[in-house]
This record gives C-alpha cells, sequence and structure tokens, in this order.
C-alpha cells in the first residue's frame, strides 16, 4: 500500500452533488467529531466502532476488516484508526500548519509510548477542519504525509489518508445524507438568507385571507344555530326569518310608525350606526338621526333630544 490514500478514489462520479464550500468552523469540536463519525461509518462500513465523549485513546472511530475504502478494487485490510483534530479559528496557513503538526504529533507519540498500551494501527486516517495548502513539498498536506511517514516504522503501519477541509467536503457532496443532517451548521449564512428571500415571495396576502375569513364567518353567522334544539345541522334556518328589527319612535304611538323614505325606524339598524361615530372629545355630538329617543335613560344621567336628532352627553 502507498503512503498516501485519496479517498476521492472511492467516490463514484454519479454521486456527487456538487454545491458550495461548508464553513466547518461553524461546528464545534464534539459536533466536528461526530461529522467524522459519520463520515468515516458511511466511508468504511457498518462495522465502524464510535468513540464517545470522554478519553478516546487516540481515536474517534475503529474499524477492523476489509472496508471498501479508499476503493472497491484496492481495499484496505487490518485495524483502522481514525483521529479528528478540530480548531474553532484558524489563523493563516503557516500557524495552522504549525499547529495540525504539533497535535499530529502528540497522537502518535500515543501509539509508541509503552505505557499507554495502545493498539498500533495498520491504517491511520487523521482528519481536521483546517484548509492544508497544497504546494509540493513545502506545503502543510505534504509536511503532514511527512510526519505519517516519518512514524511508519514505528507504528508498523501499511498506510496513511488525511480528511482535511478540502476531503470533508468532497465527502459531503458525496454523501447527501450526511450532508442534509449538518448543513445548517455548515453552509454559509447566505443560503439561509436566500431561503428567507424565496419564501417572502409566497407569503399569503393578509388583507385578501382576512377579507375571505370574514366574510365566510358573516355567511355562517346568517344561520341560527338550533341543533340543540333538534333541528338537524342540513336543514338551517335563516337569522331573517327568526329575528326581527322592530320599528320605534321617539314618542309613544297606539299605531306603528309609517315607514318614510330616508327615515329610520328600526331600532337596531339606529344603534348600529350610533355605534360607527367617533367619541373624540371634539366631537362630543354627533347625528343620530336615525337614532330614536329612550327616555327612560334620562333617569341614570343622559338625555337623548329627538328635536334636533342629536345626542348630548350632559347630566341631568
Amino acid at each position: 500500500m502507498g503512503l498516501r490514500t485519496d479517498a476521492h478514489q472511492s467516490l463514484r462520479a454519479g454521486q456527487q452533488t456538487p454545491m458550495s464550500d461548508y464553513d466547518l468552523t461553524r461546528l464545534s469540536t464534539r459536533s466536528f467529531e461526530q461529522l467524522i463519525q459519520a463520515i468515516a461509518v458511511k466511508a468504511l462500513g457498518p462495522g465502524t466502532v464510535i468513540f464517545g465523549d470522554g478519553p478516546d485513546g487516540a481515536r474517534e472511530a475503529t474499524f477492523e476488516g476489509r472496508p471498501s475504502y479508499p476503493s472497491p478494487d484496492n481495499p484496505w485490510d487490518g485495524y483502522i484508526v481514525v483521529q479528528a483534530k478540530f480548531r474553532q479559528r484558524p489563523q493563516g496557513s503557516q500557524l495552522d500548519a504549525k499547529w495540525i503538526l504539533s497535535q499530529l504529533t502528540k497522537e502518535l507519540r500515543k501509539f509508541v509510548f509503552k505505557r499507554r498500551r495502545l493498539r498500533k494501527p495498520d491504517y491511520y486516517i487523521f482528519c481536521t477542519n483546517l484548509v492544508l495548502t497544497a504546494a509540493q513539498g513545502s506545503g502543510s498536506k505534504d509536511r503532514v504525509y511527512q510526519l505519517l511517514e516519518s512514524y511508519r516504522k514505528r507504528l508498523d503501519a501499511k498506510g496513511f489518508a488525511i480528511w482535511d477541509n478540502d476531503q470533508i467536503r468532497a465527502f459531503l457532496d458525496a454523501y447527501p445524507a450526511i450532508r442534509d443532517c449538518y448543513g445548517a451548521w455548515t453552509t454559509p449564512g447566505d443560503v439561509l438568507a436566500k431561503l428567507i428571500q424565496t419564501m417572502d415571495f409566497v407569503r399569503p396576502d393578509f388583507e385578501r385571507v382576512m377579507s375571505t375569513f370574514l366574510q365566510k364567518e358573516m355567511l355562517a353567522d346568517q344561520y341560527v344555530n338550533l341543533e340543540q334544539a333538534g333541528h338537524s345541522a342540513d336543514e338551517r334556518t335563516s337569522m331573517a326569518r327568526v329575528f326581527i328589527d322592530l320599528p320605534v319612535a321617539p314618542q309613544p304611538l297606539l299605531n306603528p310608525p309609517e315607514e318614510e323614505p330616508g327615515r329610520a325606524v328600526a331600532f337596531i339598524e339606529g344603534v348600529l350606526q350610533a355605534g360607527e361615530q367617533r367619541l373624540a372629545p371634539s366631537e362630543t355630538e354627533f347625528s343620530l338621526s336615525r337614532c330614536p329617543t329612550i327616555s327612560s335613560h334620562s333617569e341614570r344621567g343622559v338625555r337623548y333630544s329627538s328635536s334636533d336628532r342629536a345626542f348630548r352627553g350632559e347630566r341631568g
């Protein structure tokens, strides 16, 4: 097995769905480790063993056997260790390279330290959210491979792989289920902004919705609710057949008043018209030309005058 293992070999072209770059710094250390574990299960197989929070023994996941990774034609065969290192705030290629090399050195030393008694891996996958530069020989990715190669004999390892930012992006493009699960944390904020912008176009018209609602309510209220009295719901009775707005007059009459054009003789109609008037202090007088006088209310301190058909808030 060669030193470098490109996981792109395991990604079929038909499975890839190109998307925007993923902002892995939006994750936390724990969620990044969970992302790597999900990718490991998908790339290596369901036999992958996941390690949760706490001391992980220099590993986030392990696999023992013969997976279809890095390619079905040339798979690994042995004990595989997956280790993840996350940096919340990248500080530039040089500082990031220095940090990632120091972190990798600490992890590799754990396997050669006899007191730790850790099982040495046949294959080692090192994962990071950082972007490793690709300059040949001097880039941070080549320097990481060189460091891994320097531990090959001491680990008796057969092969290594690096899952950096670019490689993880390729995995997310190839594995839509994982991409959708972590999309809220890894996609840029403008994606959410575009979604909200799209939703604005399908937002219902409030005025139209309320108008339709009120129309339906008024149509439903024009019938009397007589179901509790034994009537069938299908035999609806119109309100106009049950309730009648009786004619009234400002003074007692022996005979009903004549319904003259332009003159109100219905009590409820007059009350409704009075209720529509604005009771601002500057408008203490308002027309009640269609509202009759109710003299009995004068005993309570309010008088209704029918001579000029105006209502005055006078104390008796």
